[in-house]
């Protein structure tokens, strides 16, 4: 699970989105990171994370035409997504330039009773059936 809150910028002050991560693990950021398509800040050891704005590629919303996809337009704010992406600084040169997709997100708001419902899901079904069942909702 990752959050999205709103604090004061660090860069001019102004109300801003973050995106904090409870814990993911890995090469994750270690404090909240500014939700700004392209932003950059630095990790530990010698790490650097991003985030970029993306949207779902060969989503079932789009058509094509003249060549040109688009996007139906009621869809479409359902079809961003961010991804945080890392990489190690002395890879930064590659050709890629050494970012890796640590993993997407999609800017979904969800309430307390959508954590309750889950919670009771998972407390009152067997695992395998739970899992099949989240999967399924999402």
């Amino acid at each position: 699970m990752v959050l999205v809150v709103s604090l004061p910028s660090h860069l001019d002050g102004s109300s801003a989105l973050y995106l904090v991560d409870t814990g993911f693990g890995g090469p994750n950021i270690v404090r909240p990171l500014l939700l700004k398509d392209g932003h950059t800040e630095g990790g530990r050891g010698g790490e650097e994370h991003r985030i970029i704005r993306n949207r779902h590629v060969g989503s079932s919303f789009e058509e094509v035409e003249d060549g040109a996809t688009v996007l139906d337009e009621e869809w479409a704010v359902g079809q961003v997504l961010w991804t945080l992406q890392a990489r190690q600084i002395q890879f930064a040169s590659s050709e890629d330039g050494g970012w890796r997709s640590v993993y997407t997100v999609s800017p979904a708001e969800f309430v307390q009773a959508d954590f309750d419902v889950g919670s009771s899901l998972a407390s009152s079904t067997s695992p395998r059936k739970c899992l099949t069942t989240i999967f399924y909702l999402r």
